[in-house]
């Protein structure tokens, strides 16, 4: 009943960061200092969430455990995607625009890279057997491989900024996948909860991608149509995903599985 009541209210919570999230982008209801700084922070704010939930089960396990280091990966990439959030938003914020494949996209791979560690020790400590990096790197370069015809398919113009656009879902939706089939083989689906958050950060990324390269976007914005809202509230919508699922992840281990 406990872990009910809390799952209940995090729902009520996201419901209403993301209702608060899409009545600031349409109407405005403040000075338009206020709006910016509500709508530019959201990200921060909700990957912060999502950290912090990440931290949580981190610090149910000791250093001896097995799973320390999964999760040490897993938090630590977290915290970096907040970094990046805040890095942008405050560029966003202060001076109305961010420039193209910046620090913030740096560290966005950063913690891609610490995501796919995560996964990399996960997949060893449920099979128990080694998995060489060298096959990582080449997942990694299959999925590089994947964002050409999509892009292609999208009929963009083939550049550095556009291709990057593209491949941030395939990635999200690498992640994503790896992830459920590794904590659905051991955890019956009750493990993969928290990553449902990055299936829909893939589709955040994709529309965001083909909305941008295709010069739609900043439109969409300055019209209020749903093109943008859509694309800007799964954004966030994807973090506190994460961060719900986190917190029930920390939920299971805590008092153990429901009956």
């Amino acid at each position: 009943m406990q872990r009910r009541i809390i799952l209940y209210l995090s729902l009520v919570f996201m419901v209403a960061i993301l209702a608060g999230y899409v009545f600031v982008y349409q109407t405005g209801p403040f000075s338009e200092e206020w709006n910016n700084f509500l709508i530019d922070w959201a990200a921060p704010f909700s990957a912060a969430l999502a950290a912090i939930g990440s931290t949580a089960v981190l610090r149910y396990y000791s250093k001896q455990d097995k799973p320390y280091l999964v999760w040490l990966y897993f938090t630590i990439g977290m915290w970096v995607w907040v970094l990046a959030e805040s890095i942008w938003a405050y560029l966003f914020f202060t001076t109305g625009e961010v420039p193209i494949l910046g620090l913030s996209d740096a560290l966005w791979f950063v913690g891609y890279g610490l995501l796919t560690a995560a996964l990399h020790s996960q997949y060893q400590l449920v099979y128990q057997k080694k998995i060489s990096w060298w096959k990582v790197a080449a997942v990694w370069v299959g999925m590089m491989v994947l964002a050409l015809p999509i892009l292609a398919l999208s009929q963009s113009e083939f550049t550095l900024e556009n291709f990057v656009a593209y491949l941030y879902p395939v990635i999200d939706f690498a992640l994503c996948i790896a992830s459920f089939r590794l904590f659905f083989t051991f955890g019956a689906g009750k493990l993969s909860r928290p990553w449902i958050g990055l299936f829909v950060l893939g589709i955040s990324d994709v529309s965001y991608a083909w909305l941008e390269v295709t010069g739609q976007y900043q439109a969409s914005s300055d019209a209020g149509t749903w093109l943008s809202i859509f694309s800007d509230t799964t954004y966030v919508a994807a973090y506190l995903i994460l961060a719900i699922g986190f917190l029930m992840q920390y939920l299971l281990l805590r008092l153990g599985p429901e009956s």
